[in-house]
């Protein structure tokens, strides 16, 4: 009886044990793109397109969380037929906080002329949501 009582005592504080708790879900970052997109060093070609070595734009992370390997895909499309033009990718090296502005760039993006009203653009992203530093 007597190893009884203290085989019910060893397995009930076992079960009273904490089980281990799953870690907090990473808050999430939301990034999108933000204001225009500048062209530079654009040549002009055949059918009204220009060739544009760099493009610029800006984004923002609206999220909570940070994001790191960003990137994206810049397309340019013409603004009187809405027909897509071009695209073309790129990344942005650094972590982005919660809230936070920045810029990104691209090499290479062919617009239709002419360059001030010929053309709009979508920029879509992805990223990974990483633990803040």
């Amino acid at each position: 009886m007597r190893r009884l009582i203290v085989l019910l005592a060893v397995l009930a504080s076992a079960c009273g044990s904490e089980s281990p708790v799953a870690p907090a879900p990473l808050p999430l970052a939301t990034l999108s793109s933000m204001g225009n997109l500048s062209v530079t060093g654009c040549t002009l070609g055949a059918n009204n397109l220009y060739t544009c070595l760099v493009f610029s734009g800006a984004a923002q992370n609206t999220g909570s969380g940070c994001a790191s390997g960003v990137r994206g895909l810049t397309t340019s499309y013409d603004a009187t037929t809405r027909a897509q033009v071009a695209s073309s990718n790129w990344s942005y090296p650094s972590v982005v906080r919660a809230g936070e502005q920045f810029g990104y760039n691209g090499a290479v993006l062919i617009v239709p002329g002419p360059l001030t009203t010929g053309w709009f653009y979508t920029t879509t992203m992805s990223w990974d949501t990483v633990k803040c530093p």
